[in-house]
């Protein structure tokens, strides 16, 4: 969904839910199913992937095998992503980055993209992983915070530091 600006801080969420998060991950998560590792662009990255869309439309969302796992630290999470939008169905998944590993410059595609708001809330960063959204000076997004980004815009990341990036990414479908 296109907003207003390259992207904008929605609010504080805590360092309690996104903790609970990083307790979670372990090494075999990131492997189990990982749809983005393919992609030319996304080579240094991993994801764990919750819930999908294979069309990207809310009839073909399905559930993944870990979203039981991820669960108890997802609810909170969209119960206080509901106090900034309307929404009724949602995709998530946590995406890593690798130390020294870059996202090169690229816009998303995809009708969804129209319909959706795409929410960035850090779990694990450190102060060398900048991210770029045209228009924007490069941000060091800060655990505890939301984010909405406007990724029809060119954008990417480079992750400077010598330890991963994670962050949780919630497509929301609003609701009609």
């Amino acid at each position: 969904m296109r907003i207003d600006a390259p992207f904008k801080v929605i609010g504080d969420i805590g360092a309690t839910l996104t903790g609970a998060f990083a307790s979670l991950l372990t090494p075999e998560d990131w492997r189990l199913y990982d749809y983005r590792k393919p992609q030319g662009n996304m080579s240094d990255c991993a994801s764990i992937v919750l819930r999908h869309s294979s069309e990207y439309s809310t009839a073909t969302i399905r559930d993944m095998p870990l979203k039981d796992k991820y669960m108890p630290a997802l609810q909170p999470v969209l119960d206080h992503l509901r106090g900034f939008y309307a929404f009724g169905e949602y995709v998530a998944f946590l995406a890593e980055l690798c130390p020294k590993g870059v996202i090169g410059d690229h816009t998303d595609s995809g009708e969804f993209l129209d319909r959706i708001h795409r929410v960035h809330i850090p779990i694990i960063t450190n102060p060398l992983c900048m991210y770029r959204v045209e228009g924007a000076p490069a941000v060091n997004m800060q655990v505890g915070t939301m984010y909405e980004i406007d990724n029809m815009r060119v954008h990417g990341v480079m992750n400077g530091g010598e330890e991963a990036r994670v962050h949780l990414v919630v497509n929301l479908y609003p609701t009609v």
